[in-house]
């Protein structure tokens, strides 16, 4: 069930999402589709590509908020612990002024962090998960996974 910061989280993105895109990101027409089409509610699997700094990330972002707002988990995977990182650091300018936090799992994350990481994505406090493949071992136990973002 989505709390309030949910629904705020979706009516601060909201139909403003596909001019976020296009004004910060000058982004590409197929960019703006993706987000009117996230923000409509309309449900398929997609595939979003495009030059660095074209707003993908961004719309990966709006496409986990939506997601959020309907009470499930997201997760982003990116192909390097680097990427990973910036994408998490990226992501947490976008969305932790909506009160949404951003959890980073990947294989070099301590003993610790990666416990409480864990934890958290298990019992589903950790709404927005961003990390490497580690989020696909074994261990990792998602309590409501309803969107997964692959870059």
């Amino acid at each position: 069930m989505p709390d309030d910061k949910s629904r705020l989280a979706e009516r601060a993105f909201g139909d403003k999402a596909a001019d976020l895109v296009t004004i910060r990101y000058k982004s590409h027409d197929a960019a703006v589709k993706f987000v009117r089409n996230i923000v409509a509610g309309e449900k398929g699997v997609g595939l979003l590509e495009g030059p660095s700094g074209s707003g993908k990330t961004v719309v990966a972002a709006i496409a986990c908020v939506k997601a959020i707002a309907n009470g499930a988990q997201a997760a982003i995977m990116a192909p390097t612990e680097i990427l990973a990182e910036q994408h998490a650091r990226k992501i947490r300018e976008l969305v932790e002024p909506l009160g949404l936090e951003v959890v980073l799992l990947t294989g070099r994350l301590g003993a610790a962090q990666r416990r409480e990481a864990l934890a958290a994505i298990g019992d589903g406090s950790a709404r927005l998960v961003v990390g490497t493949h580690a989020l696909l071992q074994d261990d990792v136990r998602y309590a409501r996974l309803g969107l997964v973002v692959v870059d």
